[in-house]
C-alpha cells in the first residue's frame, strides 16, 4: 500500500533515477548509521595523507582501483566491469564499512576497506580488512605498510578490541600482516563450481563425482 500511494503521488512523472530513489527512501525508510567518519584522526606520510573517506558520492573515483584489484586478484576485467557499488552503499550505512584511502596532492593512491561488527558471544567491536589495493604508479615504496599502520592505530582507537586480516597468497600480503605481528589463525580455501553444476574438473579430487561424498564412512 505504501508502494501503491508513494507511485500515484508520482504519476505523469519521468521515472529518474533520483526520483526512484525517493520513491525507495519513502516506501522503505532506512535509519543511516554509517560510522561518524569525521571523528577519525587523519594520517600522513612523504606527501601521501591518509583519512576515512565515503563510498557513497564517490563511485567514480573508486571504480579504477576495484578494477586494478579485481585485474590483480582474478585476471583481466573488462573496462566496463560493473562493480556492485548499491550493496556497498547499503553496507556503509548500516555502519558495517569504513573506507580508507591515501591520496597524493589530491590523487587517489590506495584504498583499505574494511568491515565492522560486533562479536556475537562477546559483544566486542570487531574489525577485518575487506580490500587492500595501492595504484601501480605508487607501488615500490611504503605505501600499503604505512596505510595499514595508520587504519590499524585509527581502528584500535575507535575502539575495535580484535582486527582479523585475510591475504590472498598469489600476491604475498601476507607479509604485511607478519610485519605488524598478526598470528596465523587459519587457512582459507577455495573452490570455483564448474559450469553446470559440473565438480568434475575440480583439482585434486580423488575420482569423478564424488563431491557429495562424506569424508569419513558411517
Amino acid at each position: 500500500m505504501h508502494l501503491a500511494l508513494a507511485l500515484a503521488r508520482c504519476a505523469g512523472r519521468v521515472v529518474t533515477k533520483e526520483l526512484a530513489a525517493q520513491i525507495l527512501a519513502e516506501v522503505c525508510p532506512h535509519e543511516d548509521r554509517s560510522y561518524p567518519i569525521y571523528t577519525l584522526p587523519t594520517g600522513s606520510w612523504q606527501g601521501y595523507s591518509f583519512s576515512a573517506e565515503r563510498i557513497s558520492g564517490n563511485e567514480a573515483e573508486l571504480l579504477p582501483l576495484h578494477q586494478v584489484y579485481q585485474r590483480d586478484t582474478r585476471g583481466a576485467v573488462a573496462t566496463d566491469f560493473d562493480y556492485d557499488f548499491a550493496r556497498l552503499r547499503e553496507d556503509e550505512r548500516g555502519g558495517k564499512v569504513i573506507l580508507f584511502a591515501a591520496r597524493r596532492e589530491g590523487e587517489l593512491a590506495a584504498l583499505l576497506r574494511t568491515r565492522l561488527w560486533r562479536d556475537l558471544d562477546s559483544q566486542l567491536l570487531m574489525a577485518c580488512d575487506d580490500m587492500l589495493v595501492v595504484k601501480p604508479e605508487h607501488r615500490g615504496s611504503m605505501l600499503a605498510i604505512r596505510l595499514c599502520g595508520y587504519v590499524e592505530r585509527t581502528l584500535f582507537g575507535a575502539g575495535v578490541q580484535e582486527i582479523t586480516v585475510d591475504t590472498l597468497s598469489i600476491n604475498g600480503a601476507e607479509r604485511i600482516a607478519h610485519f605488524f605481528g598478526y598470528t596465523p589463525v587459519a587457512t582459507k580455501f577455495h573452490k570455483v563450481a564448474q559450469e553446470a553444476c559440473n565438480y568434475s574438473q575440480a583439482s585434486r579430487r580423488r575420482r569423478k563425482g564424488v563431491e557429495h561424498e562424506p569424508l569419513a564412512p558411517h
